[in-house]
Parts: structure tokens; C-alpha cells; sequence
């Protein structure tokens, strides 16, 4: 069956033309991958197939989708595909239209102009194999005006799409010590013996006054939270609940532009999870010291936001969007691939809460946004 649905992604490659996104030229398949499992996949598929011919991959539901390029070199995807082909893995290929180097290069092109035309989000869109842009007011004169801005550099708007904006603002998810929600036991400890031990991912924490949530450890046994709202270094406090906050380390913040919004603390975390690259679809789990944990899926990968956590205007880029809920207080969660309940020596994690969409009353209004694991170091 695997055999019979190559042929048929060949033979489509082969018939369909090539389309005008200029590209670099992409480098030489390679040959000499080790894939043993599908994440081995997600991790060099860019490699695998050549810049040029790959279009990106996401999931449905449990099958991992990979773009194919029409115009792709047929030896190239054919030397690839047996590869992936021979881990038995759940694939199915997908012959698109363009790249995805060639929309990223579109989006990081349209990206000085987001202040200019009010676009909240950029996106490299995998599933439509578009650019989305997103307007926070949908102005003809804006549409007309980015459009022109293309088809002065490409000669074809065809790529670009105009994706409605929900109502509402980006917004850190910073909280205050007011807020109350979800905590775990060790936050209402009051034993300094029960706190010299790890501290458990969700626990509500206390940065510059603001209120966070400790994220994902990784194998260094330190734990990870946003970079937002403070700069340098900053004393971490354990939220005290009638009692007061005690300082158990010390976190440095990361923020702005390529390097996304995440601090890296001195205090030790659990459980010790690893690291994985988000993809569009996958189910993820955040664990909110405000929200307890919520689920949902991850909407958008490496999009750049142009509004939220930052004045002045400052994008953030490489970031991702889910359909998991949060709150002010949930800054620093960690996005993992199971609930707290499921934890097993397979468990990973996708990344750092950072920022949500709000309505005027403060409420999470659909979408929520993350930087990847991928970022941190």
C-alpha cells in the first residue's frame, strides 16, 4: 500500500508545474539519516527532502502529514520517502503548491511592515500552504496596500491569504498575588523540609510582584518559566498561601525577537521531561498554576506576533498558537504532551505559556500562545 501511494505522490510531482515564490537552491538530499522513530522525522524533514521541495508537515489526527512541492526533483523525494517508509511509520504525503522556505521568506519580508498595517500574526501556514495574515482591523486600504507590497516583490499575491482576527488583544499572562486558582499541595507547605526537594511543575510562583507558573525541567534538573515582565536576573519566590513567599532560586530572562519569551531558573523541578518540536496538530497539555491543567491543540507553529507582551512595538518570531485555555497567572506553564496524571519516562514537552488572546472583560477569547522547547537552552 506504502509502495502504490509513492508512486502515485511521484507521478503527481512529476505532472505539475513549477510556480513563481523564488527560493534558494536547495541543498543536497541526505542520505545518511538515522530515523528510528516518527519524531526522528519531524526533526530533519527539512534536510531529508531538500529546502525546495518540502512543504511543511502537521498532524491529522495520528498521521503526520508531510507537503511535497510539486515541482520537487523525483530522485530526491524518492530517496527520502523510502527512508521515512522504511520505520513503518503513520505518514501520508500531500503534493502542495509551494515550499515552506519560500512562504517563510514571505512572511519574514512582510514582517517590518506589521506596525504599518496593524497585522497582529504572520503565518507560514502548513495546512493551507499559504501565508495567513492577520489584521487587527480588516481595512481594505491595508489589504490593498500589502497586496501591492507583494506583487512588487513576488509578481503573485496568489500565496498570501487575509485570515480574519478573533475580537479582543494579545496579552501577557502575567498575573498579580490577587489572583487565586489552582495550586498543589506543596504551594500551601508550610514545612521547609517538604520544600528542599523538587518543585512540581504548575506551582504558582512570585517574580517582581508579578505572579508566574513554574514550567517545564529539563535534564539539568532546573526548571523553566516565561522572561517576560522582569529583565536580567530575579529573585523566585514559592507563592505563599498565608504565609510569606520563600525565595527558592533565581531566574535570567530571555525575551524579544528570535530568542521568544522564557527565563531559566536556578531552582529544581519536576518531573524532568524532554524536549520536542511543536507541530501543528499535535494534542497538548498545559499545567497552570491559575488554570490547573486545560487541553487543546497546537493551531499555528513558528508565526510572528506583532502585539502582547512588549511596548514598544517589539514581534516576537518562532513562536506557536494552541487552543488550550489559560489565565494571568499561567505565565511559565510548561505545554506537555500529557496530563500530570499520565507521567511516564516517554513524556515530552512543546514549550512556555506566554501570552493569550483576551476580551474587553478580560476573558480568554480562543487562542493562546507559546514559545517552542526548541528555544531554550
Amino acid at each position: 500500500m506504502k509502495k502504490r501511494a509513492l508512486t502515485l505522490l511521484l507521478a503527481l510531482v512529476m505532472c505539475l508545474s513549477l510556480l513563481s515564490i523564488p527560493y534558494a537552491d536547495s541543498p543536497p538530499v541526505t542520505e545518511n539519516l538515522t530515523l528510528t522513530k516518527q519524531s526522528d522525522i519531524i526533526d530533519v524533514a527539512e534536510d531529508l527532502f531538500g529546502q525546495s521541495n518540502f512543504g511543511g508537515l502537521y498532524y491529522d489526527e495520528d498521521v503526520l502529514v508531510i507537503n511535497i512541492v510539486d515541482s520537487a526533483e523525483t530522485s530526491q523525494v524518492s530517496l527520502a520517502a523510502n527512508q521515512i517508509d522504511n520505520l513503518s511509520a503513520n505518514v501520508r504525503y500531500n503534493v502542495v503548491k509551494y515550499s515552506l522556505y519560500s512562504l517563510e521568506a514571505v512572511k519574514d519580508y512582510l514582517t517590518p511592515f506589521m506596525r504599518t498595517y496593524d497585522i497582529a500574526i504572520l503565518d507560514a501556514n502548513e495546512l493551507t500552504n499559504q501565508v495567513d495574515i492577520c489584521l487587527r482591523t480588516y481595512d481594505e486600504d491595508s489589504i490593498s496596500a500589502i497586496r501591492e507590497l507583494v506583487l512588487a516583490e513576488y509578481d503573485t499575491d496568489a500565496f498570501i491569504h487575509f485570515a480574519p482576527y478573533r475580537s479582543g488583544s494579545i496579552e501577557s499572562t502575567v498575573g498579580t498575588v490577587d489572583d487565586l486558582g489552582y495550586f498543589n499541595a506543596r504551594n500551601s507547605d508550610t514545612d521547609s523540609a517538604a520544600r528542599s526537594v523538587h518543585y512540581p511543575a504548575g506551582s504558582q510562583i512570585v517574580i517582581n510582584d508579578g505572579l508566574y507558573t513554574l514550567g517545564p525541567t529539563l535534564s539539568n534538573s532546573r526548571a523553566y518559566t516565561a522572561g517576560h515582565g522582569y529583565t536580567g536576573s530575579a529573585t523566585v519566590y514559592l507563592r505563599g498561601f498565608g504565609t510569606p513567599n520563600l525565595p527558592i532560586g533565581s531566574v535570567t530572562s530571555h525575551y524579544g525577537g528570535s530568542t521568544g519569551d522564557w527565563g531559566s531558573t536556578t531552582v529544581s523541578g519536576s518531573p524532568a521531561v524532554s524536549k520536542a518540536t511543536p507541530v501543528l496538530g499535535n494534542r497538548i497539555y498545559m499545567w497552570g498554576g491559575i488554570s490547573g491543567v486545560t487541553s487543546g491543540s497546537i493551531t499555528r507553529t513558528n508565526i510572528t506576533i506583532a502585539e502582547g507582551v512588549s511596548a514598544p512595538f517589539a514581534p516576537l518570531t518562532g513562536m506557536c498558537e494552541g487552543s488550550y485555555s489559560c489565565a494571568k497567572g499561567d505565565s511559565g506553564a510548561g505545554l506537555f504532551s500529557v496530563s500530570p496524571e499520565n507521567i511516564s519516562t516517554g513524556t515530552v514537552t512543546y514549550g512556555i505559556q506566554s501570552m493569550a488572546l483576551f476580551d474587553s472583560n478580560g476573558t480568554w477569547a480562543g487562542a493562546s500562545y507559546f514559545t517552542p522547547i526548541t528555544k531554550v537552552y
